[in-house]
């Protein structure tokens, strides 16, 4: 009976969201988004054994594969559907995770996915966003539902989860942390407490590892990105703040590499930017530049250690302002909604040849394509030139034949930015679930899954601030965590209002037991 009061919901949310993405893809024709250009052309780079670009070759494999293979198989049609089925499950996993503790409470949390404009967006893009929320949300349904169930299987499946969102975006290493939650499970002696960790931690060290061994083999890299030295120094850069000279001696080196080999040079020697301007009004033009200066200058196998030790140096010389910049940057995030322009053929300027910028930046391009250095230092080579032509060709063209075949619909594109920018900020949605996390997990028949809402909600926090000091305000970082924060909200304002009846319970138990002495 229960089965069939939960279905009958779950067919209608099914309904809805299908209807949702139709009327979505209208506004917005399936195009590349914030990072797809990287994932077609991992994927058509993937196959060669001397890669073109090396250097992107140790990102995390999902992404490119999934739609690489989508987009030469089936076209846009056949992609646009892919993602569609995407969108459509995350609403109903939604859905059931809510269902788990009433009805209305899953119908409240999936609607709120409904009419989450920005979410939706995400399943329009070829990026690693809305597989990180079709993957999340699924991961969490599963969390929830076996809850209060611990062996050796239930924990082995959740290590097969978080190994696939790690293979989706390497940030998601910090969700190893549910290893705590078999470590606190119920009354369980401590070595069968160990065994579920163990449990969990095999699948993640098994097919996560056994990647970085295949890149380390592959490429000499035994990591998921090459670029997480550098990343400290991007949030830095791209935040606003000022690079000295004088903070440390990394800075000086920095500095001094760049006037020598990159200012005398264009696009910076006709506009006479120096030192202090470049780092004062650099945005990601300037920061390619610095990616392949470091490998150029410092060596590839330096793994831009001096960008790190600039931004930590940075650090030590300005803690209160950097830290005031990650907040800043946090609350950014969490209050930010996305504003999705109307599409049509041809609309997206490439991302990687650093091609001339249309806002009148003070560094208007890149000097070089930053992607393009190699270990043998072979940049300048005119066959890997070639090399690099030909592969951007061939992005090109599966890009022209399966992308941009549509423009979106203005009056569709614009009723949804209006439904966006009415939507309440996730800030105040994160607040509510804050509030009541003290009340999770006690007391009612749904302790378990509490607990389990109050991880999840723990764990998206921590990865959410270290997102923030490592990357300026980027609202897809945040997207895919949303479905969380409105579950965590509805969840724990039931918790408050039980929590209230509980203490109000015992405080009148305890003033009639006062009263009888």
């Amino acid at each position: 009976m229960r089965f069939l009061e939960q279905s009958r919901p779950a067919v209608f949310l099914v309904a809805a969201a299908s209807a949702v993405f139709v009327i979505q893809a209208l506004a917005w024709p399936l195009t590349e988004g914030r990072a797809g250009e990287f994932e077609l052309l991992y994927f058509l780079d993937f196959w060669n054994r001397d890669p073109v670009f090396p250097g992107l070759m140790t990102k995390t494999p999902v992404p490119g594969l999934f739609f690489g293979f989508l987009l030469e198989r089936g076209g846009a049609f056949g992609t646009e559907l892919a993602v569609g089925a995407c969108f459509v499950a995350a609403v109903y996993f939604v859905y059931r995770s809510g269902a788990i503790w009433s009805v209305p409470i899953g119908i409240a949390a999936a609607g709120a996915t409904l009419l989450h404009v920005s979410y939706g967006g995400l399943f329009h893009k070829l990026d690693s966003d809305g597989l990180f929320a079709v993957a999340f949300a699924a991961w969490l349904y599963y969390s929830l539902k076996h809850a209060d169930e611990h062996s050796v299987a239930v924990y082995f499946v959740h290590g097969l989860f978080v190994a696939l969102l790690v293979m989706i975006r390497p940030a998601n290493e910090v969700l190893v942390l549910f290893a705590v939650y078999p470590l606190l499970a119920g009354r369980q002696r401590l070595r069968r407490r160990l065994r579920y960790a163990a449990a969990f931690v095999a699948p993640v060290a098994l097919l996560v590892g056994g990647w970085l061994t295949l890149n380390g083999v592959r490429y000499g890299e035994f990591s998921f990105s090459r670029f997480s030295n550098a990343a400290p120094l991007y949030h830095i850069m791209m935040s606003g703040h000022q690079i000295r000279p004088e903070d440390g001696p990394a800075s000086a080196t920095l500095a001094a590499a760049v006037e020598q080999e990159l200012l005398t040079d264009e696009p910076y020697r006709s506009r006479g930017v120096d030192v202090r301007r470049f780092f004062a009004e650099s945005s990601f033009r300037g920061w390619e530049d610095l990616i392949s200066l470091s490998d150029l200058k410092f060596g590839w196998n330096s793994r831009y250690r001096i960008l790190r030790d600039v931004a930590f140096e940075f650090i030590r010389r300005n803690p209160g302002e950097w830290l005031l910049g990650v907040n800043t940057t946090l609350m950014h995030t969490l209050i930010m909604r996305s504003q999705s322009p109307v599409q049509g053929p041809g609309d997206e300027a490439r991302a990687v040849a650093g091609e001339p910028a249309r806002d009148g930046a003070a560094i208007p391009h890149a000097r070089r394509i930053w992607l393009a250095t190699t270990a043998d230092g072979r940049y300048e080579n005119g066959r890997n030139q070639d090399r690099i032509a030909g592969l951007l060709a061939r992005h090109d063209a599966l890009a022209k034949k399966t992308l941009g075949l549509r423009s979106g619909v203005p009056a569709v594109a614009e009723a949804l930015n209006v439904i966006a920018n009415v939507f309440a900020p996730m800030i105040l949605v994160v607040a509510l679930g804050a509030i009541g996390l003290p009340f999770l997990g006690v007391g009612g028949p749904t302790i378990g899954p509490e607990r389990v809402v109050a991880l999840f909600f723990g764990m998206s926090l921590v990865l959410l601030v270290l997102t923030c000091a490592l990357q300026p305000a980027t609202i897809e970082y945040r997207l895919p965590l949303d479905p969380l924060f409105f579950l965590a909200a509805l969840v724990s304002g039931t918790a408050v209002v039980r929590g209230r009846r509980v203490l109000a319970t015992t405080a009148s138990s305890v003033h009639r037991l006062i009263h009888r002495r």
